[in-house]
């Protein structure tokens, strides 16, 4: 499986679009966690302690998650609800964009450090380490950081 999944992540990427997001399942303190990351602005969000309940039903975990992060970097009702209209159709697929593989790496390593910090898994919320990982400049932005890009986004659709 290794070599195919290697293959198939090398994939084309010219049809994604910014709004496209990849979700990462990981693994902290033996807990199942989704990483979630915009191809657009890198901006991830994480879910800490993920059931199967919440993974049977992605697309609306998902959407729900996303509308609590958005909220909490500020975003405007308004604005809120024209991001989420640009992912109603949420697909799952692998991502070959290799930008968005980096970064989700860093991120991964990132969360678990402030899990650790915040004493562990069972102390550490969601929101609080998606914040902090919003927070963190990105080399392949140009050292920007996700929420910085999510909120030059969201003050485009202010009209």
């Amino acid at each position: 499986m290794g070599s195919e999944a290697a293959r198939e992540a090398r994939s084309d990427t010219s049809l994604e679009s910014p709004e496209d997001w990849y979700a990462h399942l990981i693994w902290i303190e033996r807990r199942k966690c989704l990483l979630f990351t915009n191809v657009g602005t890198l901006f991830p969000f994480i879910m800490l302690g993920v059931r199967k309940p919440q993974l049977d039903a992605l697309r609306q975990t998902f959407r729900t998650e996303y509308e609590r992060n958005l909220i909490q970097a500020g975003a405007t009702p308004g604005q809120a609800a024209r991001e989420l209209s640009h992912v109603s159709r949420l697909q799952i697929g692998k991502s070959g964009n290799r930008r968005v593989l980096g970064s989700m790496t860093d991120y991964a390593h990132l969360a678990r450090g402030y899990v650790e910090l915040l004493s562990g898994i069972g102390s550490a919320e969601s929101l609080l380490v998606s914040g902090r990982l919003a927070e963190a400049p990105m080399s392949v932005i140009a050292y920007s950081t996700g929420i910085d890009k999510l909120r030059r986004r969201l003050a485009s659709y202010a009209t």
